[in-house]
């Protein structure tokens, strides 16, 4: 944010704009950790969810995508995959 508007500043006042390699570098490296961060972050939030529910709600969401499974094991098992 801070470098962006330094380049904004002096472009707008005419002056050179020396090079920020080593700041664009960090700002990629930051950019990065943040979207690693905000999916396990975005996890976390969700197995909070699951964890306020009592068993026998969870249970009931849970086995639609075990019969899922199921059918997709015994797809694989005939196709040999």
């Amino acid at each position: 944010m801070f470098l962006c508007t330094s380049r904004n500043d002096l472009e707008h006042f005419e002056m050179s704009v020396p090079p920020f390699e080593l700041a664009d570098e960090v700002n990629r490296s930051l950019s990065e950790y943040e979207a690693m961060w905000f999916l396990l972050e975005e996890f976390n939030t969700g197995l909070q969810d699951l964890a306020k529910e009592d068993w026998i709600s969870f249970r009931y969401y849970s086995l639609p995508v075990m019969e899922f499974l199921k059918i997709l094991l015994l797809v694989a098992r005939c196709w040999d995959i």
